[in-house]
């Protein structure tokens, strides 16, 4: 673990430069992401609805944090690691929605689908090549939200809050990736923000208003 730590390009730049600076600010953000995903899920578990959660995006998202562990390890990165254990945070989101929300075939089988990722992650030898593809594949899991919204033409039970600390993070992380030169990742952060602009811009549209009682 220690010789892990030295060797990371976090400890190796330590300073007060950018590169310091934005890793910390991504560590941070870390935590805020895992507070609007604790958020989500009592939102489900206390409405004992999914409307309007994308099961694609916080499954695929799951899978692929996971997967995210063993890529972080790879290109040495003490933010990237820390970051991939919000995987942990999604379980009770997933399992909510599994328990109020009707899943189709189609959803049942993407999960399945998903569990491969963290497995291709840990054999491949072609780590960066594999993780462009699932940034790909995550811009489309993050465009599942705005769509639903859009589709029911109703916020439900989705927590902004995911949307929004989604989006700062992709800042920072645009910021971190230019830092470190990591490719996909500099491709990925600013698509992700803006599908996360779309996404609050709908919620706002089409949130519940709240109800009066005389």
């Amino acid at each position: 673990m220690i010789d892990f730590l030295r060797s990371t390009v976090e400890w190796k730049n330590w300073g007060m430069n950018v590169l310091t600076i934005s890793a910390l600010g991504t560590l941070v953000l870390t935590v805020v992401q895992a507070r609007s995903f604790a958020k989500q899920a009592k939102a489900i578990w206390n409405s004992g609805k999914g409307d309007s959660v994308s099961v694609t995006m916080f499954g695929y998202l799951q899978f692929y944090l996971v997967a995210f562990v063993f890529y972080g390890i790879a290109m040495k990165s003490i933010a990237m690691v820390a970051n991939s254990l919000l995987f942990i945070c999604i379980i009770p989101i997933l399992f909510g929605l599994c328990k109020y929300k009707k899943l189709t075939p189609l959803e049942w089988c993407s999960l399945a689908a998903f569990s491969v990722l963290p497995v291709a992650m840990a054999v491949t030898p072609y780590k960066q090549q594999l993780f462009f593809c699932m940034l790909a594949g995550l811009l489309v899991a993050f465009s599942c939200p705005a769509y639903e919204i859009w589709r029911n033409k109703d916020a439900g039970v989705f927590e902004v809050q995911v949307a929004v600390a989604t989006m700062c993070t992709n800042i920072f992380w645009g910021v971190y990736a230019f830092m470190v030169w990591d490719v996909p990742l500099m491709l990925f952060n600013p698509l992700s923000c803006a599908l996360m602009v779309v996404t609050i811009c709908l919620w706002m549209r089409y949130k519940r208003s709240p109800v009066c009682v005389a």
